[in-house]
């Protein structure tokens, strides 16, 4: 596991994947306080294209998420600061895995909460946003068992569907969408601080026609 931390940068679109949500996180913080935060610290330490199975308690991709929060940590008691970890974001779900996705989401939702807040000696844990796969364009290739076992798990947050914004191809958030998604996110955590929980949109009954979605 590698404990670097560095830009992530999508070359390929050119925009920086989390930079886009420390911007989001901090407006969302001036908003409530009318000031500026006293900094912002976002990265991601898994990547795309992987199984559920690849998440697990004990994989890499686990402890590279480990790793990293522990050099934040490490990085801000330089500066004489603490660390805050509101938030971990989970977006998987286009790749199927041989394991029970529900039960295995529900695991790792535990057990990275526990970890991470014993990790950065946190007064909580964090809380654990799933935004919920859904498809993106008419080709139809995602697996509904996984959509709704996201909207079923327990121990988690569905901040809201994954593809809603604009695209930089069919699937690849351009910059302005990562920062419009970036922007919910920021939204359904000042929600869940306000008012103690946050509950996403069940429609119950949706038709497009064109454009226009009754």
């Amino acid at each position: 596991a590698s404990g670097d931390l560095a830009p992530i940068v999508d070359t390929i679109y050119n925009n920086a994947l989390v930079t886009l949500s420390a911007y989001a996180v901090e407006a969302t913080s001036r908003s409530r306080s009318l000031k500026p935060s006293d900094g912002v610290f976002a990265f991601s330490s898994w990547y795309g294209g992987q199984p559920i199975d690849e998440f697990v308690k004990g994989s890499t991709l686990y402890e590279n998420l480990r790793k990293a929060c522990r050099a934040a940590k490490s990085i801000a008691a330089d500066y004489g600061r603490e660390v805050e970890l509101p938030a971990i974001v989970w977006v998987q779900g286009e790749t199927p895995g041989v394991l029970d996705y529900k039960t295995t989401l529900e695991a790792i939702a535990s057990s990275i909460k526990s970890d991470l807040q014993s990790d950065l000696a946190l007064a909580q844990a964090p809380e654990f946003f799933v935004m919920q796969t859904n498809d993106s364009d008419t080709s139809g290739a995602l697996v509904p068992a996984i959509e709704l076992s996201q909207l079923e798990a327990s121990g988690v947050t569905v901040a809201g569907p994954m593809y809603q914004q604009p695209f930089a191809d069919n699937i690849h958030g351009s910059a302005i969408g990562r920062m419009m998604l970036a922007d919910s996110l920021s939204d359904v955590l000042r929600i869940l601080r306000d008012t103690g929980s946050f509950t996403a949109l069940r429609p119950l009954s949706a038709t497009r026609t064109g454009a226009q979605v009754d």
